[in-house]
C-alpha cells in the first residue's frame, strides 16, 4: 500500500512539477536554463517557492509554486498515514502531520551539480541530495514513545475506536517530534535528473527522477 502512495504523489505532482521551459521551443536551451529549470522544480517540492529567474524562464508563479507544494505536501501526508498505519486522521491531525513533513523538508538540502548532454533532446543534471534521516530515527524512537499507549490499550482490552486512532496518531507524531531537534541530515547522496526536450520543442524533467529523488530525501526504513 506505502508504494501506492509513492505512485499516487508521482502521478500528483510530477505532472505539475515537470514544467516546460518558457521561450524556448524550436530551441536549445542552455546548461544554465536546464540548470535552473531542475532548481526551480525542487524549489517548488521543498520550499513552495521559485527564484525570480525561474518566474522569468517558466512563467510559473510563487503563488502557482506554493499551490504545487501543497499538493505534493498532501500527498506525502497520505503516505505518511499509511506507513505509520494512522487510519482516518481527523483534519488537525492532517494538519498536524503536513506541518511536520514541511518543517523536515525545510531541513533537507540539495546542491545542482554539472551538466551533461545526452544527445540533442535530452541533459542529465547532478544533483547532491542532504536528505532528512528524521522518519527513520522516529521509527527507531517509537517502541519507548509507545509504552503509555500499550498500558492504555492492552490487546484484549475493549474501547473506542475512534480514541484508539487518535491516540495511536497523537504517540506517533510525538515520536516524530522527539527528533526534530537533533541532527536532521542522513547520509548525502547523488542523484541523476533528466531533463528532457519533446516534440513541441519544450524541455521537462523526468517525472520519475523527481520521485527518486523525493525518496532520498525523505528516509523511511
Amino acid at each position: 500500500m506505502a508504494k501506492t502512495f509513492r505512485r499516487v504523489w508521482l502521478t500528483l505532482t510530477a505532472a505539475a512539477m515537470a514544467l516546460t521551459l518558457a521561450g524556448c521551443g524550436g530551441s536549445s536551451a542552455s546548461d544554465a536554463d536546464i540548470a535552473l529549470l531542475v532548481q526551480g522544480n525542487l524549489d517548488q517540492l521543498y520550499r513552495g517557492e521559485v527564484s525570480a529567474d525561474y518566474e522569468e524562464l517558466t512563467g510559473v508563479t510563487s503563488r502557482q509554486a506554493a499551490e504545487i507544494c501543497e499538493a505534493s505536501m498532501a500527498a506525502e501526508t497520505a503516505f505518511f498515514c499509511d506507513y505509520f498505519r494512522i487510519n482516518s486522521p481527523s483534519q488537525q491531525t492532517t494538519d498536524q502531520i503536513t506541518a511536520l513533513l514541511k518543517q523536515i523538508c525545510s531541513g533537507t538540502t540539495y546542491q545542482i551539480g554539472p551538466v551533461s548532454r545526452e544527445g540533442e533532446d535530452s541533459c542529465a543534471v547532478q544533483v547532491e541530495l542532504h536528505p532528512s534521516a528524521v522518519l527513520t530515527r522516529a521509527v527507531e524512537a517509537l517502541p519507548d514513545r509507545l509504552a503509555d499507549f500499550y498500558a492504555k490499550y492492552p490487546p484484549d482490552a475493549d474501547g473506542d475506536q475512534a480514541h484508539y486512532e487518535a491516540d495511536w496518531a497523537e504517540a506517533v507524531i510525538g515520536a516524530v517530534r522527539s527528533q526534530l531537534s537533533g541532527a536532521p541530515s542522513g547520509e548525502p547522496v547523488t542523484a541523476t535528473v533528466h531533463v528532457d526536450r519533446n516534440g513541441d520543442g519544450a524541455w521537462a524533467v523526468r517525472g520519475e527522477d523527481l520521485q527518486a529523488v523525493n525518496s532520498a530525501m525523505l528516509l523511511y526504513p
